[in-house]
């Protein structure tokens, strides 16, 4: 389903609104994300921004996709699945 709406829009140019709790789909999917904590504008950029490590999600009620907790966890930021390898080989190489 999520590959036909990101063809309606690339193609047709049909702006898409997705609401959703699935961070890793935010990550994948969305240009922008747009986040509401008890009704109030909390967050409005894009996804890289939003899970890069300088907002505390958490607060809002959110969860970090996967590569991003995973990036935490292990002491640095990682907001797509390719930046978190990357760095991974680079502090295995420091180490």
């Amino acid at each position: 389903m999520m590959q036909y709406l990101q063809t309606l829009n690339e193609e047709k140019g049909i702006t898409i609104v997705l609401i959703s709790h699935d961070m890793d789909v935010v990550r994948r999917y969305a240009k922008r994300a747009i986040v509401l904590k008890d009704g109030d504008l909390v967050y409005d950029g894009t996804p890289t921004e939003l899970f890069g490590g300088a907002y505390a999600v958490e607060e809002w009620g959110l969860r970090r996709p996967t590569a991003a907790a995973l990036a935490g966890s292990l002491g640095f930021t990682a907001a797509t699945p390719e930046e978190f390898c990357r760095l991974l080989v680079r502090k295995g190489a420091e180490d």
